[in-house]
């Protein structure tokens, strides 16, 4: 066995001497990695040898094993050389169709006849394909090409791009507005050889696609600086190459992320019609507009009728003040005696009277004449309603006339039964000082003051009664009435039409053409409105009957009966009907029916005033003097088991301390719910109508309460004709009548949004009496409402809020209408919007944090502006269209699209007022250029955006480059640190071809040696896997440079020796063992 196992170590020792044999022969070769031997001892029992006992029977080459160490990187002249520092093998195939794939780290290469680069045995490197730019167009081994280097000769390059910096000086001097050019003396035109004509320039050398250089020429003009209106400043630019100009070509105006703009014929913008149109088409042919001609910003009007010039000819003149005014209900002439009245005794035997001569006419101009008799009042009207009538009064000799006496003949009351076609009327005593005339029809009238009383006594002796120039009235006195019914038909926003009245609250009131206007308003946002009726029927007696409760002190000036009723409980029912809180509309104003009805049950029509509170939405009661001694007061339902609930009374009275004066109490009942129909069905409302008087130009305008297209109005006649002629609506205007449609966009409410609610209102929860207050601004009027205490809903807390609001009224009449309010689940809050749309909209909301509403954020309405669109036009004033090639045409298409594109003025550089370019800032194209020299069109795009400025500084040059170049010869190979492989031209441009291949395995170990320092992979060393130089498992390339051999040649020569005494030392076993065997021969011999 000793023979054996010495032999098993010489054959080691033997194999060991091999491989640092080997190591030290390859010292110089380029990437070659060094090999070790790998031993095991052998060793072998049988399973009944007791195995502490045995022997070892010697060594076994397991395996050598290649050690991937990184080897010193030395540089060398050739461009070609590469060395990887860091894991990886260069990847080459050993023919151009070869699908097998060999590794190394053997970097020298050179290039064949066939330009491919290859190593000493013409294997062809490989590397994946590149952008211009050297990014890797795609990865893996199937992508892999092999690299070869171009022709000697690069090919030249047309200039396309030219990138410009430049700083404009921001107080250059705009030259097309020079005096000379303003005035007309001359007509500004760019002259590229007049430098007068232009502010600066710049040049920079093109190429054409032979190679051929150019100078380009830019010039910039200023043309405008920043105003309100726009608030940017432009430069106009012109390009000549050579002596010939390049024409700009159009170019769409984009968003900073590059997306294209499009336009409606609002000028509202959006990079994607198809939103709004999915029939939209790009390329469709459209109109031409230019976006830095798109200044005109107007606002969105509405819907308007203006009636015609209103003048005495027409019925009735307001005048440009608001001092003429119409009388509500009758026309009315009042006059006013002036003097004094004392007791007088006549003297004269003879009857004799005082009295003054009138005359009235419903029109000045055809009067019928009448004599004058000095002892009779005279009035007329028309011809075909003539009166007249007359009084006297009398006295005899020796009569004492009393205050009583002259009245009696001056009040002419006998003239009255004569008036029965007239329909003229009057108020008032003469001896009070007044007289009033009107005409119960309202159509109009004039007085006319014929004679005066004169300084004589008529017949009366003595001082005692003057009679010193009395008159009555003045020479002329004239007024116009206007009955409130039926004054107009109006459709609103395609609405069906509505006949609209004045309330009779105002009959006898005088109203400038203003106030006439504010009326109307009023009136027709009413009848226009959503609110509901109040529906009495005497057999719902529990809402049409309640009683007056009242209590009194001492000395009342009411009779005992009245006061016991009073005590008792008065019973009031009102008559049945549809009633509304404040007089409006065609229903029955509600306050003044229980007002007639409470007089009614008292007996006295001076005892307790009704009213209404709009901002608590309930009826007070309080009484008219305190002569009355009311020391309490309260209202109740019609017994104590039964409630009012409509109108807000409770079943048992809770009498409050009431008082006449302002600052003493009143009762107050609880919130009115009206429960009848609504004035209006839902598609049929409209809010924010409005009416105005022009007194500058004698007009009333009519006015939707909506802006946009869709704003419609119409006005008509109804059956009040003097109306019509009042109001400049009539035939008489009919070629002064103007209807001005909607224009522009909708207008859009005030919002107010709540904030998150501070209790769960996700599902069901309670409103108390300690949250259910919330105080509301709507456009002007101010109220609190009050919720009902219960549980609610998001949804129907909404729906409470909304039509509590939409009860609110201010005291002049005016009301609110159309406020939503909305549940905002997936915030847990509730949002406030207006019914009116217009800048004045506004709503405020205030109450309790449980709903959020302690803290609110409010947005007024608006009325959005549009562009009037500017479309282009070529010099001879005609408009300019794209068609469908893109290309400009006079030519109007058969069908416009809802949405254009919008481009930037050609040539036009436009900054803002910080000195920032705004457009063009992806560059200005230019259209294609023929250099008339065989070679390629040239087409330009210059590139402003990066470093252009319009700051206060002098013009400067702060960058200029350009991607064109001549032709090239190859000058050299370039590689960097992540493998791009780069040619070089004399011209000085740079071609990428190619990012090297780096290859790694899980096992490098498992590799198999081929020779050349070159493995191909094995089972034992797994696929390889390919990457870039620089990414993550894969080293850098050094370019230029090669990675010598990892041999450590001090390490080898020194395990040389070692194998050397290893062999020797079983060479002496062996010697050892023959000495020992020969021993034992001899011994038997």
């Amino acid at each position: 066995m000793s023979f054996y196992t010495s032999l098993t170590g010489l054959n080691a020792a033997k194999a060991e001497l091999g491989i640092v044999s080997n190591n030290i022969a390859n010292v110089g070769t380029i990437g070659f990695k060094k090999a070790r031997a790998e031993f095991g001892d052998i060793f072998a029992t049988s399973p009944l040898q007791n195995a502490s006992g045995s022997i070892g029977q010697g060594v076994l080459l397991k395996g050598v094993a290649q050690e991937f160490s990184q080897g010193n990187v030395a540089f060398s002249q050739n461009s070609l050389d590469m060395a990887i520092q860091g894991q990886g093998f260069f990847t080459l195939k050993p023919n151009l169709t070869s699908n097998q794939s060999v590794f190394t780290r053997n970097g020298s290469f050179r290039v064949n006849n066939d330009r491919y680069v290859v190593d000493a045995s013409g294997q062809f490197v490989q590397v994946f394909p590149v952008n211009d730019d050297g990014s890797v167009v795609a990865t893996g081994l199937n992508s892999a090409k092999s690299l070869q280097l171009p022709s000697t000769a690069g090919l030249p390059k047309a200039s396309s791009k030219i990138d410009l910096g430049v700083n404009l000086p921001a107080d250059a001097e705009i030259i097309p507005q020079q005096a000379e050019y303003k005035s007309g003396a001359a007509v500004y035109r760019f002259d590229r050889n007049d430098p007068s004509t232009f502010n600066r320039s710049t040049s920079i050398t093109v190429f054409d696609s032979l190679g051929n250089p150019s100078i380009a020429t830019i010039y910039y003009v200023k043309v405008s600086n920043a105003t309100i209106e726009d608030p940017t400043n432009k430069w106009q630019t012109y390009i000549f190459v050579g002596d010939r100009e390049i024409k700009p070509a159009l170019l769409s105006a984009k968003t900073d992320k590059g997306e294209n703009l499009y336009i409606d014929k609002f000028g509202q913008s959006t990079t994607d019609p198809t939103k709004f149109d999915p029939t939209f088409n790009a390329g469709a042919p459209h109109p031409l507009y230019f976006l830095n001609d798109q200044t005109n910003k107007v606002e969105s009007k509405p819907a308007k009728l203006t009636g015609g010039f209103i003048n005495r000819t027409g019925g009735f003149d307001f005048g440009s003040t608001d001092n003429n005014k119409v009388v509500i209900g009758a026309s009315k002439a009042s006059t006013t005696f002036s003097g004094n009245w004392t007791e007088a005794v006549a003297t004269a035997s003879a009857a004799t009277a005082q009295s003054v001569t009138l005359r009235f006419d419903n029109d000045v101009t055809s009067a019928v004449a009448a004599s004058a008799d000095i002892t009779e009042i005279e009035l007329f009207s028309q011809a075909a309603n003539a009166a007249t009538g007359s009084a006297t009064g009398a006295t005899s000799s020796g009569t004492t006339l009393t205050a009583a006496d002259i009245d009696k003949a001056l009040t002419v009351s006998s003239v009255l039964t004569k008036l029965t076609n007239a329909k003229i009327s009057f108020t008032g005593k003469a001896i009070d000082g007044t007289l009033a005339f009107y005409s119960t029809a309202g159509t109009p009238f004039s007085v006319q003051v014929l004679n005066t009383m004169g300084t004589t006594k008529g017949g009366f002796a003595g001082d005692d009664f003057t009679a010193t120039a009395k008159t009555i009235g003045s020479a002329t006195a004239e007024l116009q009435g206007l009955t409130n019914t039926s004054l107009l038909k109006i459709s609103v926003d395609d609405s069906d039409p509505v006949s609209i009245s004045l309330p009779d609250s105002l009959r006898g009131k005088a109203l400038s053409g203003t106030e006439l206007a504010a009326e109307l308003t009023k009136s027709i946002n009413n009848r226009f409105s959503d609110d509901k009726e109040i529906e009495i029927t005497t057999s719902a007696t529990e809402n049409s009957t309640f009683r007056l409760v009242a209590t009194f002190g001492d000395n009342s000036n009411l009779t005992a009966a009245q006061q016991t009723a009073l005590k008792n409980g008065l019973s009031v029912t009102l008559a049945a009907g549809a009633y509304l809180p404040v007089a409006k509309l065609d229903s029955k104003d509600l306050v003044l029916a229980i007002q007639s009805k409470v007089d009614e049950a008292i007996g006295r029509t001076d005892v307790i005033k009704v009213g209404y509170d709009p901002r608590a939405r309930s009826l007070t009661f309080k009484p008219r003097s305190n002569d009355f001694k009311f020391a309490t007061l309260g209202v109740a339902g019609k017994d104590d088991t039964t409630a009012n609930t409509v109108l807000g009374f409770p079943a048992k009275a809770v009498p409050v301390s009431v008082g006449a004066g302002t600052t003493q109490g009143a009762f107050k009942g609880n919130e009115v719910l009206p429960n009848g129909r609504e004035i209006q069905n839902e598609d049929q409302r409209r809010y924010g109508i409005k009416v105005e008087y022009l007194k500058d130009q004698r007009k009333f305008v009519f006015s939707s309460g909506t802006t946009g297209e869709k704003s419609l109005i119409t006005v008509a006649i109804d059956d009040n004709s003097r109306a019509a002629e009042l109001l400049g609506i009539s035939s008489t205007y009919a070629t002064e009548i103007v209807g001005t449609p909607g224009s522009g966009l909708l207008s859009k409410p005030a919002v107010t949004t709540g904030g998150k609610a501070g209790i769960d209102i996700s599902g069901t929860f309670s409103v108390t009496t300690n949250d259910n207050v919330v105080n509301v601004t709507v456009d002007g009027i101010d109220g609190s409402v009050k919720i009902p205490p219960g549980a609610y809903t998001g949804s129907t807390f909404a729906a409470a809020l909304r039509d509590r609001i939409n009860g609110l009224a201010a005291p002049n009449g005016k009301t609110v209408s159309g406020v939503t309010v909305e549940f905002d689940p997936d915030n847990s809050r509730f949002i406030f919007k207006s019914g009116t749309t217009n800048e004045d909209s506004f709503i405020n909301v205030n109450g309790h944090p449980n709903f959020g509403l302690n803290s609110t954020t409010q947005v007024r309405g608006s009325v959005p502006k549009v562009t009037t669109l500017v479309q282009a036009k070529d010099p001879d004033g005609n408009l300019l269209f794209i068609d469908k090639d893109g290309k400009e045409t006079t030519k109007k298409p058969d069908n416009l699209p809802a949405y254009a594109p919008i481009y930037l003025t050609k040539g036009q550089l436009t900054f803002d007022t910080t000195g920032k370019l705004v457009s063009p800032k992806e560059g200005a194209r230019y259209t294609p250029f023929d250099p008339q020299n065989g070679a390629d069109l040239i087409t330009l795009n210059v590139d402003y955006g990066k470093f252009s400025t319009q700051f206060s500084q002098p013009f400067s040059v702060l960058s200029l480059t350009q991607d064109g170049f001549t032709s090239g010869r190859l000058d050299g190979i370039s590689i960097d640190s992540a493998g791009t492989v780069r040619a070089n031209y004399t011209n000085g441009k740079q071609q990428a071809l190619g990012k090297l291949i780096l290859a790694n395995f899980a096992s490098p170990n498992g590799l198999k040696q081929v020779g050349n320092a070159n493995y191909v992979a094995t089972s034992n060393s797994g696929e390889a896997v390919v990457g870039i130089a620089g990414s993550d498992g894969y080293g850098t390339i050094q370019g230029g440079a090669l990675e010598r051999a990892n041999v450590d040649l001090t390490e080898e020569l020194v395990n040389l020796i070692t194998a050397q005494r290893n062999f020797q030392a079983n060479a002496k076993a062996i010697e050892t063992a023959t000495n020992l065997t020969s021993t034992i021969v001899n011994i038997r011999g």
